[in-house]
């Protein structure tokens, strides 16, 4: 307003004030005088602290305010424009008119075409320019705000939106637009949450508040979000990535866990299915390798460890089938080791070749000694008692060989107790008797002769024999010994109580090389002891595995040759160990001899007859076979 306006103005004013101490006739006159004449006065203004104040950004979790958050609660209140009159409705229009073609739809001093014509309409409610205006305005304004809806420019949005709310605008299409902004608000709050997480490592937990659970409420806020889309492809990446690392470490739990997360970020894709698929053969790599784990530690003995190795095997969630097999291999590991029931396995050996071909025999328990109701049983065979074995045992198919026993000598130079002292004890077909022979050994037959290298080796003391055991056990590895009186009587029996382990009689078959009523000696000799109507064809030991195994696939278990065992001898079984292991006495003299040999009488081919030697013993009648330990032993048992 000038200078000159202002001072009209003041004059008017005192005009009115003195044409009201005139009279109220003249009243309307003098109001109309004034109207033609006072200018226009400005329309009151917001101030400046009302009209720039920031709308109160929304709290999204706690998060700090965006640059373009805003509140709800003010934006859609504020000013309402044209609360003043309009004084000159034409000049009001005109203002907004042009401001409109000038493209000046609103200020946020309400000062812009959208303002000018709200002003008149409020005071005119019915003006058809101001409303026309005004619809175009709005038209506008609805049209810019919807395009920065879809951009995602909140800020700007968010301006126009308000101004279209000052200015009474009633329109769904509004109210949606406003909830459209108020959504990609909390959208940027949950975005710039999320972005936190993920510096944090906070990919999928917590629960409700990690990365993950945030990226996806910003997608249902703004599920058209390209940017949102790209943040989820980037966090399937990491939690991919992550899931991967994880796998390779072997922690398939985490792994399943960042996977299951990588997979709700998206809804799946071919980046997790590939992912997926690594993870798994990761873990069933990790499966067999914890699998072969505990079966080694199974064939070492070592229990616990194989325990272990198995639950870890059931941790990684390997298939039911796989878990028995292993609960079972573990059972049968600790009875077998590696081995079954029934199983023949021959070891290697250090300096080559291999040992001697050995036969599983199975745990279990029998009855060990001379039945009640056998008509030749002897005080030596009592009394019977039960024998429990708790673990298997391997025993040799058959009886050493010569050529298995050169191995040895050749291997050590061990010197044998018939080598060393000039003589042993063998058969002359001549007498027909056993007598002393000078420089006679292990490399000659029963009637002094050189051995054939499949004979069982005979002319050995029961220290050769047990010499022979030790190398074996050096060479292997392996607890190789001499067995046990009850393992060979066990082993004899082959799972039957009779007399003889094929029965209570003479033999039907050729089933062991014993005294028969048809054998003859090259010189046309005869036993006059003998089983009646039986012939093996043999005058003298056998080569080994010639005739028939017993049930447990042994041969040459009652016959051939006599067999050293480790048990000293007693004359009873009273106070005779229950568990299988060997009876042994410090310092003893005596050791048991078991089965019988190719001129026994009958009676000693029995499967409880026993003899005791002296150990130093040795002849044509006397050989041995070898045991093993299955399962690893405690030294002081191993050693008995």
């Amino acid at each position: 307003m000038s200078e000159s306006e202002l001072q009209s103005s003041l004059s008017v004013k005192k005009l009115r004030l003195g044409l009201l101490v005139v009279g109220l006739v003249l009243f309307g006159t003098v109001v109309g005088v004034f109207r033609q004449t006072a200018p226009q006065e400005s329309a009151p203004q917001e101030t400046a602290e009302t009209a720039d104040a920031a709308p109160a950004a929304p709290v999204v979790d706690a998060a700090p305010a965006a640059p373009d958050q805003f509140d709800p609660a003010t934006w859609r209140s504020g000013n309402r424009p044209g609360e003043g009159l309009v004084d000159d409705v034409e000049q009001e229009l005109s203002l907004a008119d042009q401001l409109l073609t000038d493209g000046q739809l609103f200020q946020d001093d309400n000062l812009g075409a959208l303002g000018r014509y709200a002003s008149i309409l409020r005071a005119h409610p019915d003006h058809p320019e101001a409303r026309e205006g005004f619809d175009a305005v709005v038209s506008k304004l609805m049209e810019q705000l919807e395009g920065f809806a879809q951009r995602r420019e909140i800020a700007a949005g968010t301006r126009i939106y308000q101004a279209l709310r000052r200015a009474e605008v009633s329109d769904p299409e509004l109210t949606g637009l406003g909830d459209r902004l108020e959504a990609l608000e909390k959208s940027a709050g949950l975005i710039a949450l999320a972005e936190a997480d993920i510096q944090a490592g906070r990919l999928i937990e917590p629960a409700g508040r990690s990365a993950l659970d945030r990226l996806r409420r910003a997608t249902q806020l703004d599920p058209g979000s390209v940017a949102l889309a790209d943040r989820l492809v980037g966090l399937e990446r990491r939690l991919i990535d992550r899931a991967l690392a994880a796998a390779r470490e072997m922690d398939f739990r985490q792994a399943n866990r960042l996977l299951a997360g990588a997979r709700r970020a998206r809804g799946g894709s071919s980046g997790v299915d590939h992912a997926a698929d690594q993870i798994q053969q990761f873990r069933r790599q990790r499966i067999e390798e914890t699998s072969n784990v505990a079966r080694l530690a199974m064939r070492d003995s070592r229990f616990p460890d194989a325990e272990e190795a198995i639950e870890s095997v059931r941790s990684l969630g390997a298939e039911g089938e796989l878990l028995a097999t292993l609960d079972e291999e573990l059972r049968l590991s600790r009875l077998y080791n590696i081995f079954r029931p029934g199983q023949l396995f021959s070891d290697d050996l250090a300096g080559g070749g291999e040992g001697p071909t050995m036969v599983v025999l199975p745990h279990g328990a029998f009855r060990m000694g001379a039945s009640p109701v056998d008509p030749v049983q002897n005080r030596f065979e009592r009394p019977a008692h039960t024998v429990v074995f708790g673990r298997g045992f391997a025993l040799g198919q058959h009886e050493v060989t010569v050529a298995q026993f050169r191995q040895f000598i050749e291997a050590t130079g061990y010197e044998t107790d018939a080598e060393r002292e000039g003589h042993s004890f063998a058969y002359s077909e001549a007498s027909g008797r056993v007598g002393r022979r000078r420089k006679t050994s292990w490399r000659h037959a029963y009637n002094g002769r050189d051995a054939e290298p499949d004979l069982p080796v005979v002319h050995v003391s029961f220290s050769d024999a047990q010499a022979y055991a030790r190398w074996l056990a050096e060479e292997t590895g392996f607890a190789y010994r001499l067995p046990s009186e009850a393992e060979f009587e066990y082993a004899l029996r082959g799972g039957r109580q009779t007399r003889y382990w094929w029965g209570d009689g003479t033999p039907t078959l050729a089933v062991e090389n014993l005294t028969g009523e048809g054998d003859e000696s090259p010189r046309h000799l005869s036993w006059t002891i003998a089983f009646e109507d039986y012939t093996d064809g043999f005058w003298g030991p056998a080569p080994v595995a010639q005739l028939s195994a017993n049930p447990f696939g042994l041969y040459d278990i009652a016959g051939n040759v006599q067999e050293w065992v480790a048990d000293c001898w007693h004359d009873s079984y009273v106070r005779a160990p229950g568990d299988g292991s060997a009876w042994v006495n410090r310092g003893c003299d005596l050791r048991v001899v078991r089965g019988t040999f190719w001129g026994g009488a009958p009676d000693t081919a029995r499967a409880s007859s026993r003899q005791g030697y002296k150990a130093e013993t040795r002849g044509a009648a006397i050989g041995f076979r070898v045991a093993r330990d299955l399962v690893t032993l405690p030294p002081q048992v191993a050693n008995r």
